[in-house]
């Protein structure tokens, strides 16, 4: 919600926010990765997003080497955590 937010906070137009759940960590291994693959491909196949925000540790790796399958024209915004250290 916060990210959906501050996105609204600086553009007027209207966008959509998707969030996928991969769970690369939980399931690790190849088959559960080309489920994953196969998945989200047919799922954006009519609509593709604009944009890529993998978050997470396994995600950008994962999004970087299956972007051109899942969302060919979308570029990949990287993203890190705030520091919670002082």
């Amino acid at each position: 919600e916060a990210f959906k937010r501050r996105l609204g906070e600086k553009t007027s137009e209207s966008f959509e926010v998707f969030i996928d759940y991969m769970e690369l960590e939980r399931f690790p291994g190849q088959a559960h990765i080309d489920r994953t693959v196969r998945y989200l491909q047919g799922k954006y196949a009519g609509a593709p997003p604009a944009v890529l925000i993998p978050l997470g540790r396994g995600a950008v790796p994962f999004m970087l080497q299956y972007r051109k399958v899942i969302a060919p024209d979308a570029p990949v915004i990287m993203t890190t955590r705030p520091s919670t250290s002082s």
